[in-house]
C-alpha cells in the first residue's frame, strides 16, 4: 500500500454546522470589522485585571488541598481552635564562637534570651515568650518531691535498686532467726524432762543452718552498703531541695538547650493563632525580625533565626508567589523563543505573544474571583494556559501566512484562517474544557479549583488567540499603513514531504506504539498518590531552622507531622500511649503524663521492688544477734562440750550411727564457733547502724509515694494547677478532653503505610 492508496481528501467537504458557522463568522467579524473596539476593550480589561490582582492571595494551607466536606477534615477544623496552644513561633539562638566552658555558653545564651524576651513583651502583640519547659507549674506539695527528681537521679535510683536486689539474692531469708533458734534449743536442753540426743538433732541442724546463714548475711552486707547509701543520698538531697522551696510555688522549668549548650530555643506565643490569616503571620514575623535586630544580639556573640508556624506561612507564601511569577516568566520566554523560531518575524511573534499573556492575566483574575486565589497545586496554571494557548496562535498564524503567501489580502487571509483553523481549535478547546470541568466533581478541593480555573482559562486562551490576534494584525496594517514581514522559515511542503515519508511505515508505527503502550501499562498501574506535606511545602529558611531544632533538641520542640488524639478519660492515656509507642511509624508521644514526675509514670518507683520492710527486720535481728555475740559464742562452746559427751556415751553404748551423727555436727559446730569468734563485731554493728538509717530514709520515701493517688487522680490534680498557656497544650476545656500527640516518622508516607 502506498501513500496514493491512502485516504484522499474529499472533493466536496460537508458544509459547516450553522451554530459553528455563526460563531466563526462572529469571530471573523469582530477581528476584521471591530478591531479597534476589540483592542480597546482588551486593554481596559487588562488594566482592570492588573488592578484586581494587585493583592493576589496564595493559600499555602494543606487543608485547601484536602477533600471538601470530609468528616475527618470538618472534625479537625472544629478542633483546630483547641490546638492553638501549640501554635507558636520559635527563635533559635546559636553561639557564633562558643566558649570552652559549658556554664559560660549557657550564661551567654540566657542573657541573650532574657534581653530578647524583654523586648518582645513590650511589643504588645506577644502574649508570652519563654525558653523553658514546664515554667510556671505550681506543683502540689505531695508532688513537689518527685518533681525534683532529675533523669540523673532516676538513673541512680534504678541502678541502686538493681544492685540491692542482686545483693539480697545472696542473703538467706532466715539469716535473722539464729538468736531465736539458739534460745529455743537452750530451753529444750534445760527442760526438767530428760532430752535424748535423737530429739536434739533436728533442732541442732536448724541451729547450724541459721548460724551459717547469719554469717553469710553479715559477709554480704557490705555489698548492700554502697547502692543503699547512694539511694539514700539522692533522697536526702531531694528532701533538702524541697525543704528550701516553698510548696506550691511556681517552678522555673527546664531550659531548652541543645546537648552541647550552644543553642537555645525561645518559644513565642502571639496574641492570635497562625490561621488568623496571612497578614497577621506577616505582622508577627516582621515583629520578631525587627525585635531581633533591635536586640543587637551579635554584640553578645549570638545569632538568632526565626521559625514556627507564623514564619513558615509567611515565607512559604512568598516563595510560592515568587515561584509562580518565575515559572510564568520562564514560560513566557519559552513561548517567545518558540514563536520567534516558528515565524522568523518580530511582527507575528508579537501579535501571537500578546494575546497569550492577556489570556494568562485574565486566568489569574478569574482564579482570584472564582476560588479566592491559588493554592499549592494551582500556582502553575498560568504557565499551563500559556502552554495550551500557544497551539491556537500557531495554527491560526500558520494558515494566515500560508494564505498571504498565496497572494490574498490581509482581511481575506484572516477570514480564511479563522474559519479553517478556528473550527478545529474550537472543538479542541471545548474538549479540553470538558476534561477540566470533570474535575469539579472531585472531592479534592485542589482538583476542583483546578477545574474551575482551567475550564474557563482554556476558553479565554482560545478567544484571545482567535479574536485579539487577528484584531492586532488588522489594526497594525490600518494604523501603520505598511507591510510587515510575514513568512515561516520552514516551508509547508517540506513538512508535508517529511510526513508522507512516514505513511508507508504506518503499520510499523502503529505496532511499535501498541508494544510500547503494553510495556508501560504495568508501570503506569503502579503509580501511587502520596500526600506528604513535607514534600509539598517549599524549602524556606524557617523549614531549615525547624529541621535543625528537630535534630538538636530530640523531640523537646517539634514541628513534625503528628496525629492528635482527644481522650476523655485520663485512665486511657497510658493504654493509648503504650499502644502508639509500639507502632513503628510513631517516633514519640506527648501528653500530660510527660509532665508528671517521671518516677510516677511506671505506677511505682523502681525502689518499691526492694523489700525494705523485710530488710529492716533482718537488720534488727542481726543487730540483736551481734549485741549478744559473746554470750552466743560461749553458749555454742558449752553446746559443743555437751555434744562431745553425748558422742562418747553413744559410742560406749554401741550406738555407732548416733555417735557418727553427733561427731559430724560437733565438728561443724566447732567450725561455726571459730568463725563467729573471729568476726569483727564492732565493724558489723557500725555497718548495720548505717544500713538501718539508709533503709529508714528509703522507707519514708516509699511510704510517701504509696500515699499518693493513682495516675488518673494525679493527672486530674495536675490539670488544676497548670498555667493556662501550658494547660491548653494538654487539655481542652471546651470538650474537657486530654490531648495526646503522636509524632510520625517520614516512612509513614512510603508504600501503603499510611492506609495501614
Amino acid at each position: 500500500m502506498t501513500s496514493r492508496s491512502g485516504p484522499q481528501p474529499e472533493k466536496n467537504p460537508p458544509k459547516a454546522n450553522r451554530l459553528r458557522a455563526f460563531v466563526l463568522d462572529g469571530i471573523a467579524y469582530l477581528a476584521r470589522r471591530q478591531a479597534v473596539p476589540v483592542v480597546v476593550l482588551a486593554a481596559v480589561l487588562v488594566g482592570l485585571s492588573l488592578f484586581y490582582i494587585r493583592q493576589l492571595p496564595i493559600r499555602s494551607s494543606y487543608l485547601d488541598l484536602l477533600p471538601q466536606n470530609d468528616p475527618l477534615i470538618e472534625k479537625y477544623k472544629a478542633k483546630e481552635e483547641e490546638l492553638t496552644a501549640t501554635d507558636y513561633a520559635a527563635v533559635l539562638l546559636s553561639l557564633v564562637s562558643p566558649p570552652a566552658d559549658v556554664e559560660a555558653r549557657r550564661a551567654k545564651l540566657f542573657a541573650a534570651a532574657d534581653k530578647l524576651i524583654g523586648l518582645l513583651e513590650k511589643t504588645g502583640e506577644i502574649k508570652r515568650a519563654s525558653y523553658r519547659i514546664g515554667e510556671g507549674i505550681t506543683y502540689p506539695k505531695e508532688l513537689l518531691l518527685y518533681q525534683r527528681l532529675t533523669p540523673e537521679d532516676l538513673a541512680k535510683l534504678k541502678a541502686s535498686a538493681e544492685q540491692i536486689l542482686q545483693a539480697l539474692s545472696q542473703i538467706p531469708p532466715e539469716s535473722g532467726d539464729f538468736s531465736d533458734k539458739l534460745v529455743e534449743l537452750k530451753a529444750s536442753l534445760s527442760a526438767e524432762t530428760d532430752v535424748s540426743p535423737e530429739q536434739v538433732l533436728p533442732l541442732l541442724d536448724e541451729l547450724l543452718q541459721l548460724g551459717w546463714a547469719g554469717l553469710a548475711a553479715l559477709q554480704h552486707l557490705p555489698e548492700l552498703q554502697g547502692p543503699l547509701h547512694e539511694a539514700a543520698q539522692v533522697i536526702q538531697a531531694i528532701n533538702h531541695q524541697t525543704g528550701t522551696t516553698d510548696a506550691g510555688s511556681p517552678q522555673p522549668g527546664t531550659p531548652l538547650l541543645s546537648r552541647d549548650s550552644t543553642k537555645l530555643v525561645i518559644q513565642v506565643w502571639p496574641a492570635q493563632p497562625s490561621y488568623a490569616g496571612l497578614d497577621y503571620c506577616r505582622r508577627v514575623t516582621e515583629i520578631l525580625k525587627q525585635t531581633i535586630a533591635q536586640a543587637e544580639l551579635s554584640q553578645l556573640g549570638v545569632e538568632a533565626r526565626v521559625t514556627g508556624a507564623y514564619a513558615a506561612v509567611t515565607e512559604s507564601n512568598e516563595v510560592i508567589r515568587k515561584d509562580m511569577n518565575f515559572t510564568t516568566l520562564v514560560s513566557s520566554v519559552g513561548v517567545l523563543l518558540l514563536l520567534a523560531l516558528t515565524f522568523a518575524s518580530a511582527f507575528l511573534t508579537l501579535v501571537a505573544l500578546v494575546p497569550l499573556l492577556v489570556s494568562a492575566l485574565f486566568t489569574v483574575a478569574w482564579a482570584k474571583f472564582s476560588t479566592g486565589g491559588f493554592n499549592l497545586v494551582t500556582t502553575f496554571l498560568p504557565s499551563l494556559v500559556l502552554g495550551l494557548g500557544i497551539d491556537f496562535s500557531i495554527h491560526l498564524l500558520a494558515r494566515y501566512v500560508e494564505e498571504r503567501n498565496a497572494g490574498r489580502s490581509v482581511g481575506r487571509a484572516l477570514d480564511i484562517a479563522i474559519h479553517k483553523k478556528g473550527e478545529a481549535s474550537l472543538f479542541a478547546t471545548l474538549t479540553t474544557a470538558a476534561v477540566f470541568v470533570s474535575l469539579l466533581i472531585s472531592r479534592s478541593r485542589a482538583l476542583a479549583e483546578m477545574g474551575v480555573i482551567m475550564s474557563l482559562g482554556i476558553v479565554l486562551a482560545y478567544l484571545a488567540a482567535m479574536v485579539l490576534t487577528p484584531s492586532l494584525i488588522a489594526l497594525s496594517y490600518v494604523t501603520l499603513k505598511r507591510r510587515f514581514r510575514e513568512r515561516m522559515p520552514i516551508r509547508t511542503e517540506t513538512l508535508a514531504r517529511a510526513y508522507r515519508s512516514f505513511l508507508p511505515q504506518r503499520r510499523a508505527v502503529v505496532s511499535l506504539t501498541l508494544v510500547l503502550t503494553l510495556a508501560l501499562s504495568y508501570q503506569v498501574s503502579q503509580v501511587q498518590f502520596r500526600f506528604a506535606s513535607g514534600q509539598l511545602a517549599p524549602r524556606t529558611q524557617a523549614s531549615e531552622v525547624a529541621e535543625e531544632i528537630l535534630q538538636e533538641f530530640q523531640g523537646e520542640v517539634s514541628f513534625a507531622d503528628q496525629f492528635v488524639f482527644f481522650v476523655d478519660d485520663p485512665a486511657r492515656l497510658r493504654e493509648l500511649e503504650e499502644t502508639l509507642v509500639e507502632n513503628p511509624f510513631v517516633t514519640s508521644t506527648d501528653s500530660i503524663r510527660h509532665i508528671l514526675p517521671q518516677e510516677l509514670l511506671r505506677g511505682k518507683a523502681s525502689l518499691q521492688d526492694v523489700p525494705v520492710g523485710d530488710m529492716l527486720s533482718t537488720v534488727a535481728s542481726l543487730k540483736q544477734v551481734l549485741s549478744q555475740w559473746e554470750g552466743l559464742v560461749k553458749d555454742l562452746e558449752r553446746l559443743t562440750a555437751l555434744l562431745s559427751g553425748w558422742e562418747l556415751s553413744a559410742a560406749l553404748s554401741g550406738k555407732i550411727d548416733l555417735a557418727t551423727s553427733l561427731s559430724e555436727r560437733s565438728s561443724t559446730l566447732i567450725q561455726l564457733t571459730d568463725e563467729m569468734r573471729a568476726l569483727n563485731r564492732t565493724f558489723y554493728l557500725s555497718l548495720l547502724a548505717g544500713l538501718r538509717g539508709d533503709l529508714e530514709q528509703v522507707e519514708a520515701f516509699l511510704e510517701n509515694l504509696a500515699s499518693l493517688p493513682d495516675e488518673p487522680g494525679l493527672i486530674l490534680a495536675l490539670v488544676n494547677v497548670l498555667p493556662e498557656q501550658l494547660k491548653a497544650i494538654y487539655y481542652s476545656p471546651t470538650s474537657q478532653e486530654f490531648i495526646l500527640r503522636a509524632r510520625m516518622s517520614p516512612a509513614l508516607y512510603e508504600g501503603h503505610n499510611l492506609q495501614q
